[in-house]
């Protein structure tokens, strides 16, 4: 069945999603040619990598998909703070995010790091 408004004029549904069917023709997902994260909810990185850098002492920011066993995805953040951002902490950070963001797009894991690191 192709749904119409989901197709091209060929039938041909993209969704972005990466994938690859095994010699059992099973289908193996393997992300995404986007950057959506998939957590049961479709989140993008760019509103939650504004959000952290909103907050005073977050110099740098970055947003990730991560791999979750339960969930398929997490969201996780890597910060860079300035030097004398003392108070900036995970639980502080993510405490802030909730004044701004869904709670579905809070980062379950937000590493402090000196530089944002490069897959």
């Amino acid at each position: 069945m192709v749904v119409e408004e989901y197709a091209d004029p060929t039938g041909w549904c993209a969704l972005g999603d990466l994938a690859r069917i095994d010699e059992a023709d099973h289908l193996h997902l393997a992300g995404r040619l986007d950057d959506m994260i998939n957590t049961g909810y479709h989140v993008y990185p760019g509103p939650i990598e504004e959000a952290l850098r909103a907050i005073p002492g977050v110099l740098q920011a970055k947003v990730t998909g991560e791999p979750d066993p339960r969930a398929g995805e997490l969201i996780a953040a890597y910060v860079v703070a300035a030097p004398d951002a003392m108070h900036l902490e995970e639980d502080s950070i993510r405490e802030t995010l909730r004044s701004v963001l869904a709670p579905y797009k809070i980062p379950r894991r937000i590493s402090l790091v000196d530089q944002i690191p490069t897959r």
